[in-house]
């Protein structure tokens, strides 16, 4: 079943997060080495790269280019990236001052300090290693992210996990639209990995997800997974319109609501062992809430207007 898929999906996760780490050097020390190539190797220890924006940045600024840092090349090799700011390309360090650090920590860092709601395509096709972004950030975060962890200290705007394979990623504030969606022209939303959501979501959110874990601890708005095929999303608090249209499979849960009976059908039964295990996996690596009482979940099926298998769990609590 779906819900037992889920099940595998969220227990073979990648769960990690980033953490603080305070600068100490703003490059390498002497017991670093210089391979022949030219890259540059810290010493048995991984490498903490921090980015922070020199101006104010008020125009369009796109950051695909960040997921070809290496994390064993020179500082200077980060400098000389180019990123397209203001429709014109441009070398990463004329916006922003670049140092690199010791990390005594089993995965590499990118910490980024300075971004806004112009800063776009942060965490690009990303595939490991941890993004920290101490601030606001722009439209497609971690959008065909294939592994690692993003975690936003603020809020972010449309397309937030767009066609997401792999991966984790963390926003402590507010989201736009399309959380997990297609990318427009494309099909097929995110395929796997977790999108966690402190603050509330907009519209399209979970729209043709086929694969992954959505987590949103406040409201979400209108069109809420619509056209899912399967995965997973939780939604702890209210709901805007049109939930679930087209649903066909996958497993929702959400609050106490009244669900269209032309759409959706309940049944009696809830997978207890199921929800044990989500909960513990909610709260362990998220410190997130699950469910108080597996006798207060409702089950449903539907889209019916399409013969949908989409499972529907309503919490009384």
């Amino acid at each position: 079943s779906d819900v037992c898929n889920c099940e595998r999906y969220v227990s073979n996760s990648v769960c990690f997060f980033v953490g603080n780490g305070d600068a100490t050097n703003d490059d390498a020390t002497n017991d670093d080495a210089t391979n022949d190539d030219g890259t540059f190797v810290l010493s048995e220890m991984m490498k903490k790269i921090i980015l922070r924006a020199k101006i104010d940045i008020c125009s369009e600024l796109n950051l695909k280019s960040l997921s070809r840092i290496d994390f064993n090349k020179n500082v200077n090799f980060i400098k000389k990236l180019k990123v397209l700011f203001a429709n014109k390309e441009i070398k990463l360090e004329e916006i922003f001052n670049v140092s690199i650090n010791k990390l005594n920590k089993k995965e590499p860092e990118l910490i980024i300090y300075g971004l806004n709601k112009f800063c776009n395509f942060v965490g690009w096709r990303w595939e490991n290693g941890k993004i920290h972004v101490k601030s606001n950030v722009g439209s497609y975060l971690g959008a065909n992210m294939q592994g690692g962890s993003i975690l936003v200290e603020g809020s972010a705007e449309n397309f937030v996990g767009s066609e997401l394979e792999n991966g984790e990623i963390l926003i402590k504030s507010n989201v736009q639209d399309f959380v997990g969606a297609p990318q427009p022209g494309k099909k097929v939303g995110m395929t796997g990995g977790t999108i966690i959501i402190k603050g509330t979501a907009r519209d399209f959110l979970g729209l043709n997800m086929k694969k992954g874990l959505i987590y949103v601890e406040n409201d979400v708005g209108d069109f809420s997974c619509n056209n899912m095929t399967a995965g997973t999303v939780i939604l702890q608090k209210k709901i805007g319109k049109n939930f679930g249209n087209g649903i066909k499979r996958g497993t929702v849960v959400i609050k106490k609501r009244n669900l269209d009976k032309n759409l959706f059908l309940q049944t009696t039964n809830t997978n207890s062992s199921f929800f044990d295990f989500l909960n513990n996996f909610l709260k362990n690596n998220y410190g997130l809430k699950g469910f108080k009482k597996k006798r207060d979940l409702k089950r449903f099926f539907g889209d019916l207007s399409i013969s949908g298998l989409g499972e529907v769990i309503v919490s009384d609590n």
